[in-house]
């Protein structure tokens, strides 16, 4: 999925020796230069994780520490949980 964001917009010029068409800008991240290289302007980080694994994990105490920063959806028979 790609989402891009305007940051302004230029109307036409129409003069009588001449014009210049409606143009657009777009926000791009540049805090992030892999993002920027890519010519992303927004990304978020999911993980799918096993109902079984992400259980382990959690009794273990190390699934807030792994999924630090990722919003993360659990499989769970035919289901998905999302946002544990």
């Amino acid at each position: 999925m790609q989402e891009v964001f305007s940051k302004t917009e230029r109307p036409a010029k129409r003069g009588l020796w001449s014009s210049e068409p409606a143009r657009d800008e777009y926000h791009i991240d540049t805090d992030d230069l892999e993002a920027t290289r890519q010519g992303v302007s927004a990304y978020q980080k999911h993980a799918l994780v096993p109902h079984d694994a992400y259980q382990a994990l959690y009794a273990s105490g190390e699934a807030e520490s792994i999924f630090s920063g990722f919003t993360v959806h659990v499989v769970s028979g035919n289901q998905v949980i999302s946002e544990v």
